[in-house]
């Protein structure tokens, strides 16, 4: 009996694959966007420790950095999941992102990818607050120096960051990882100091009028010589492989030979 329920037992499997492949494609899609502001048709975190660890991040930001350009007034967190609402809209969803919606208000809002729970919650958030200083620079350089920035809130909050340390750490071609070692040691070779003016030289971005780069020669001609010549050598171990990753999401400044 039991060898003779086997043959029943995979129609009834067939029936239900088939019925898994044709409800997803009888969903009724809607047209456009979903009504009101954007960043509604996504779920909303209400979670008062990353509400807390927002605050302490912008405390760490005016000790590491100048002011930020747009001064946040109000943050509002989501997780990049499409809310009941918006579920029948074509939206993306699972990205990390820092937007600012009002400049005139200073209010932000900041995307996570993954829930309060997930282990990369918080080095996540650590690095979308970095882009609350200038929300308009998108190069490598500035991922580089949000992931660094991710890894010393982490640590100074009591926040694992075990999953991004495994990560970045080791020896990638992934982009993150490249910028981030690439910063980790820039921040090591420098001083405080040096290392705190790095954001104020900008330039515009090569793909996008509206964006900024970092204008990173203008940072090095700010350094002593000694430390000048250590930062070219460290970016040029870098560059070959970050220029690789040169696109409209995310430009790079290469150090020319003549320097």
């Amino acid at each position: 009996m039991k060898n003779g329920n086997q043959p029943k037992k995979r129609g009834l499997l067939k029936v239900a694959l088939a019925l898994l492949i044709i409800l997803p494609a009888c969903t009724q899609w809607e047209k456009g966007k979903p009504p009101g502001a954007w960043y509604k048709s996504y779920q909303p975190i209400q979670n008062p420790q990353a509400d807390q660890f927002v605050k302490q991040a912008l405390a760490l930001t005016r000790t590491q950095f100048p002011p930020p350009i747009f001064p946040p007034q109000k943050i509002i967190l989501r997780h990049s999941k499409k809310t009941a609402a918006a579920k029948n809209y074509r939206i993306t969803e699972h990205f990390s992102l820092t937007e600012c919606i009002d400049i005139t208000n200073g209010i932000f809002v900041i995307y996570i990818e993954v829930d309060p729970t997930h282990p990369s919650f918080y080095p996540l958030l650590g690095h979308e607050c970095t882009h609350l200083i200038n929300p308009k620079i998108f190069d490598w350089y500035m991922e580089g120096i949000a992931t660094q920035f991710s890894e010393d809130l982490c640590k100074k909050e009591g926040k694992s960051w075990a999953e991004w340390a495994k990560r970045f750490n080791k020896t990638s071609t992934d982009p993150y990882a490249l910028s981030y070692q690439m910063m980790h040691q820039i921040k090591q070779t420098v001083t405080p100091q040096n290392y705190a003016t790095i954001l104020q030289h900008r330039a515009p971005n090569h793909f996008n009028p509206n964006r900024e780069r970092i204008d990173i020669i203008a940072w090095l001609k700010t350094l002593p010589p000694n430390k000048q010549k250590k930062v070219i050598a460290i970016i040029r171990r870098y560059q070959k492989q970050l220029l690789t990753h040169r696109s409209q999401q995310y430009d790079f400044t290469p150090i020319p030979s003549s320097l």
